[in-house]
């Protein structure tokens, strides 16, 4: 074939790959929040389990049916079926509907993906191309300011997923036409398709980890989230054309070496840690052994295990977050980068061996040398304590609380800018909000933080709790003047809590204490949430001491009555009635969402409003702290004052 006939097939056998990659990314992205929230709050994590095991079951299908049918014709349906799916996720909204279709992609993706590995003549170029593909989506989600395009509705949005969906479909039919069963390709690298996307997902693409870890601007932070898939893209690219020899050392290294340096996003280090990530999964997906003979149904059946690996990643490093697990979640992304090294390094010496080439002894011996350093310092970023959660109106007071449930509505919906809206219209002084996700790929990867503080253009101040970049959070108008973040103990919760302290000085008044915290669900006659407010109310009673008013804000899991609210109403009053309730938003029980206020301050109104965006309703709490010739005089300071609620319901002294 002529040199640019060669370079035509070459595009047209990336193109494919591209499209489906894109589709397949976009579907998981809305597929697993789906599953936290439709299928994993009802169920756990064993319903999750199940789930995932009938879609899994189409990439194994896939693989058994190519001892009948063409590659070709299972890459044309699958294909066809995840580009359809992903257009038509463009209509749903939320629900059983929208679980169903992206579980539909996701299934489609797949398969697709396990035909293109038994039928592509050149698994690298396929490989490079999936990840253009997945890269893209990537890069499009940080431009979006981490607002995916298959939430958002309007006529431009989905006119460019349709443009997409088409240009990705003719992609497809082009690609069809160079996939044969014919024995060649090296099989092995298909293995690593899986662990590699799991771990740039959660490790290396998040734009939260990014903000997390520098405090950079929103607009520098999309800036390096979009390099950070650009770098992966020119790995893969880079790797296609030095072949395994070169590129399998340097993915054993960088991978290795970057998740070590990347899982505690403490500083603009760990971005570095991500660009290796990103750089070492990009080269091991373009690197491969060439000429080898491989059968197609080898090929596909370590396709097909790639994505139960992919599963396997994903589900053990977030069941670790709400199960208990005999290991920390880091443990998991040290364990695949560790898989990931491991395989990269034995396709170099598959490929030194069977091909023309000499072994590359240099490489092999820097590998060899680099890489038990690199092990040694992932473990040890690895393994950390349990719930250790990091380090790190003139006369009025208007303050709010939100559990954002991870930006997702009750029908898994994400609505991270409708809440900030929200937040914005509230005018409050200060804002704390729970379960603030700043880019868990299993909820699709937003950072809330940053959508919430452009929306309202109030300063942000993070909290880590159960990891780095997932916790609780306070945006306010007012001068911050201290930050202080502690660990709660863990007693049987799998899932780290902690305290965030904010000082802010008021105008024209004296300094306030928000401690902002989210105590546990898991409690058993005591053990857990009693212990977590008890740390809680001492933190509280360090902060009166040094003479400050305190307010205890936040999602305690915790009724009227529970011991665990009683320790706190030892030292402060419920803003909220007893007949207000704040769980579930549609139809509310219980009140477990509290702001606890000093007892000589006043509630002006108090209201819990249901706004169809989280789970929770949204509290809203005007406060009129007393006069200041009345606080300077503790002697003299009214401590049985009450105020009333929006109502004129009198709230607890």
């Amino acid at each position: 074939m002529p040199t640019r006939g060669r370079a035509v097939a070459t595009l047209a056998l990336g193109a494919g790959p591209a499209g489906v990659g894109w589709a397949l990314s976009d579907a998981l992205r809305v597929w697993l929040p789906s599953l936290v929230v439709g299928v994993g709050e009802g169920g756990g994590v064993p319903a999750i389990g199940a789930a995932v095991a009938v879609v899994l079951a189409a990439p194994v299908v896939t693989a058994v049916a190519v001892l009948r049918v063409p590659p070709r014709l299972l890459w044309l349906l699958g294909g066809a079926t995840a580009l359809g799916a992903r257009l038509a996720l463009a209509t749903t909204t939320g629900g059983p509907a929208q679980l169903g279709t992206a579980a539909v992609a996701v299934a489609a993706g797949m398969a697709a993906v396990v035909a293109l590995a038994a039928g592509s003549p050149r698994g690298d170029v396929a490989r490079a191309g999936l990840l253009v593909g997945v890269a893209g989506s990537w890069g499009v989600l940080a431009a979006l300011d981490g607002v995916d395009l298959a939430w958002r509705s309007g006529a431009a949005s989905r006119l460019a997923t349709l443009t997409l969906v088409a240009a990705s479909g003719l992609a497809v039919v082009r690609t069809a036409r160079l996939l044969d069963a014919a024995r060649g390709a090296a099989a092995r690298p298909w293995a690593l398709v899986g662990p590699g996307l799991a771990l740039a997902a959660i490790l290396g693409a998040p734009a939260g980890r990014v903000a997390v870890a520098t405090a950079w601007p929103a607009g520098r932070v999309g800036a390096v989230a979009v390099a950070l898939q650009a770098l992966a893209v020119l790995a893969a690219l880079a790797a296609v054309r030095l072949g395994p020899l070169t590129a399998g050392p340097a993915a054993a290294v960088l991978v290795l070496g970057g998740t070590a340096v990347a899982l505690a996003p403490t500083s603009v280090t760990a971005v570095l840690g991500q660009a290796a990530v990103m750089i070492g999964v990009g080269a091991a997906f373009g690197a491969g052994p060439r000429g080898l003979a491989t059968g197609p149904v080898r090929r596909a059946v370590l396709a097909a295990g790639a994505w139960v690996a992919f599963a396997g990643v994903v589900l053990a490093h977030y069941a670790g977050f709400s199960t208990p697990l005999p290991w920390q979640p880091e443990v998991v992304l040290v364990a695949t980068a560790g898989l990931l090294a491991a395989a990269s390094l034995s396709g170099t010496v598959r490929a030194a061996r069977h091909g023309r080439e000499p072994v590359p002894v240099g490489p092999l011996a820097a590998a060899v040398l680099v890489l038990p350093v690199a092990a040694a310092l992932a473990l040890a970023a690895g393994v950390r304590p349990a719930g250790d959660p990091g380090t790190g109106a003139p006369d009025e007071l208007r303050v709010a609380l939100a559990n954002v449930h991870l930006g997702l509505d009750p029908a898994a919906r994400h609505r991270g800018p409708e809440l900030g809206a929200t937040l914005a219209a509230l005018d409050a002084d200060v804002v704390v909000l729970n379960e603030v996700d700043r880019g868990w790929y299993v909820s699709g990867a937003p950072d809330l933080l940053a959508t919430y503080a452009a929306a309202t253009g109030m300063t942000a101040v993070f909290g880590p709790a159960a990891d780095p970049i997932w916790g609780n959070a306070v945006l306010t108008r007012l001068p911050v003047l201290e930050v202080a973040r502690e660990p709660l103990p863990a007693g049987r919760d799998p899932l780290a809590r902690s305290v965030l302290t904010v000082v802010l000085q008021r105008p024209g008044g004296d300094r306030v204490a928000i401690v902002a915290t989210h105590l546990s669900d898991v409690d058993v006659q005591g053990d857990t949430r009693l212990p977590q407010a008890q740390a809680v109310a001492g933190i509280a009673a360090r902060l009166r001491e040094r003479g400050l008013d305190v307010l205890v804000v936040g999602d305690l899991n915790a009724a009227p009555g529970d011991p665990a609210l009683a320790v706190l109403e030892d030292l402060l009053a419920r803003a909220l009635p007893d007949s207000v309730r704040t769980f579930p938003a549609s139809s509310p029980r219980v009140q477990i969402d509290h702001v606890l206020v000093p007892p000589t301050w006043t509630v002006t109104t108090a209201r819990a409003v249901n706004t169809g965006l989280t789970d929770h309703r949204l509290v809203d709490v005007l406060l009129r702290p007393p006069a200041e010739d009345a606080a300077a005089d503790d002697d003299t300071a009214d401590d049985d004052t009450a105020g009333t609620s929006g109502d004129g319901a009198p709230t607890a002294p």
